[in-house]
């Protein structure tokens, strides 16, 4: 009889939790072992996140002996940093410990991006140290950490680019083509949600609030967050800093989603608000501006300039916590710019966003952990 476990570590994409929930006692201790017990395992970090979509117990355990410990090797402590951004605040201590030793900047770069999706006020410190390391790389992600952290917490480290007229790129009528974007369907809800599981970045989630974008054979799911839907969601924005929605991209070999973008609003005045879209690497790829109108919000965005960039234009009313498009148009093809080249950690198969980890050390931004 062929055994269970090698055939997980042998598959080459994502790992569904429901086949992982008919794996016995003992099928689970051994991966537990594999884990926790067998350091030269070249599965381990799969291991782990098997354990971490089984919500096993010795999971955060687990996290938090590798990344407390300097003698683990980097790629498997940075991977460790990525699996426990999923257990949010409880992984905050764990995550600021090993802030503060390690060496590499890479892993550094991992734990900033880990405080900013799921820490909370007790990151603030840290991620204000990390803003200040020796580390391209590492200050722009904890810059960008701390903006998340003061949208999601109501706090004063909000500071994303306003990016000039000559930055933005607006698509070429002549080369371009219209996108649709509707409700989703109760099956492409429920895929959302599921793949989401904890992992929102502080997004209120519901399963009303759920929209598919849809461009020739590319679709992209928005999710709102549900304090939109509120009387007051007006007020809110105008007195601070808010994420306003998530946009989840589909894999193609499994059919799960994983956030590609975070979309930022902050108001200039109060009638009128900055929105932005990032990467959760902190990469900025479209700027607009919303306007009260009526109760309603009014908002216009598109691309900024940036290589591998699509010049994309969206406009439309948020009103009642719903979206009504009145323009949306894409262009056919990328600017000209470098390809995004990722770096799978040992022991993982499936590329960025499958279980455990995926690490760009040095590729461009488009390459980004969920």
């Amino acid at each position: 009889m062929p055994n269970r476990i090698d055939e997980l570590f042998y598959e080459k994409h994502r790992v569904d939790r429901a086949t992982l929930e008919n794996l016995d006692r003992e099928e689970v201790e051994e991966l537990r072992r594999i884990a926790m017990e067998r350091p030269d395992n070249p599965n381990r970090v799969r291991a782990l996140g098997f354990l971490a979509q089984l919500d096993h117990p010795a999971t955060a355990d687990a996290l938090r002996r590798i990344l407390t410990n300097p003698e683990e090797s980097a790629d498997v402590r940075a991977a460790a940093a990525a699996l426990a951004a999923q257990f949010g605040p409880d992984a905050e201590t764990t995550l600021l410990e090993a802030a503060s030793h390690a060496r590499e900047s890479f892993v550094r770069r991992r734990i900033a991006a880990s405080l900013g999706e799921a820490g909370g006020p007790m990151s603030v410190e840290a991620l204000r140290e990390l803003a200040n390391d020796d580390d391209d790389g590492v200050r722009a992600q904890a810059e960008f950490s701390l903006s998340l952290l003061a949208a999601r917490e109501g706090l004063d480290d909000f500071r994303l680019p306003v990016p000039s007229r000559d930055d933005i790129l607006e698509p070429r009528p002549d080369a371009s083509q219209p996108f649709t974007l509707d409700r989703a369907s109760l099956d492409e809800t429920t895929s959302v949600l599921q793949s989401l599981g904890r992992r929102t970045f502080g997004v209120a989630v519901a399963r009303d609030a759920v929209y598919v974008v849809s461009c020739e054979r590319n679709q992209m799911m928005i999710v709102l967050d549900d304090r939109l839907n509120h009387p007051d969601y007006l007020e809110r924005l105008a007195s601070r800093p808010s994420m306003l929605a998530l946009v989840l991209s589909r894999a193609p070999d499994d059919g799960t989603y994983a956030v590609r973008w975070l979309v930022l609003a902050w108001p200039e005045s109060p009638e009128r608000f900055h929105l932005a879209v990032h990467r959760p690497s902190g990469q900025q790829v479209m700027y607009g501006e919303a306007v009260v109108e009526a109760r309603a919000l009014g908002f216009q965005l598109a691309s900024v300039r940036g290589p591998g960039q699509l010049a994309i234009r969206l406009s439309g009313r948020l009103a009642d916590g719903r979206i009504e498009v009145r323009d949306a148009i894409a262009a056919r093809t990328r600017e000209s710019g470098n390809t995004p080249r990722a770096f799978h950690l040992p022991g993982l198969t499936g590329g960025p966003n499958r279980d455990g980890a995926s690490l760009a050390r040095d590729a461009p931004d488009d390459v980004f952990l969920t």
